[in-house]
């Protein structure tokens, strides 16, 4: 199982801001210390520039620091400059904080196409997919870097219990899960 946190602003059209960063994250960090857990954070490089303490909080405290664009566009509205662009920014800003080969594209949705763009700036695991969603089961692009899939959408891990339970047992290895802080 990969417990999985995308860092990115607040979600419009209910928030707007940067609260999860600034309330959530320390919160979630303090709670994954105290459980001994380590998890990947899918951060955006818009994130990383506003707050570099808490980059450096997660990287200090052994989690992964891993790409999640510069500006959390979605990368099914850029053109291939935009894209790059999108990546290569985000790339050198997070890896001024440690190494980043990791990525996840916004909303889960990153065109196939520019997929080598990943390879490219040395990324080697892409994680832009989830089982959940047709495209995975669409792309038959066979690309050299490793994807891993999210395994469910977020609101499944608000279920009750029993039945968040249940779906999670059901579900195959790699588990991905991802949250919002």
């Amino acid at each position: 199982v990969a417990f999985t946190v995308d860092l990115e602003p607040d979600c419009p059209p209910y928030l707007q801001g940067f609260r999860g960063i600034e309330q959530g994250t320390p919160a979630l960090l303090d709670l994954l210390a105290a459980e001994g857990v380590t998890a990947t954070f899918f951060t955006t490089g818009d994130v990383a520039t506003r707050y570099p303490a808490t980059i450096e909080r997660l990287v200090r405290e052994g989690h992964e620091l891993a790409c999640h664009g510069m500006t959390h566009r979605a990368f099914t509205t850029l053109d291939p400059q935009a894209a790059r662009s999108e990546i290569e920014e985000s790339a050198a800003v997070l890896r001024r904080f440690a190494p980043v080969t990791s990525f996840r594209a916004p909303y889960l949705r990153f065109p196939s196409a520019y997929v080598e763009m990943l390879e490219q700036n040395a990324f080697t695991l892409d994680s832009s997919h989830a089982k959940y969603k047709l495209a995975y089961y669409r792309d038959r692009s066979s690309p050299q870097i490793t994807r891993v899939p999210a395994s469910v959408t977020s609101s499944v891990l608000r279920l009750p219990r029993v039945v968040r339970t249940a779906y999670l047992r059901a579900l195959s290895s790699p588990v991905v899960l991802f949250v919002h802080p």
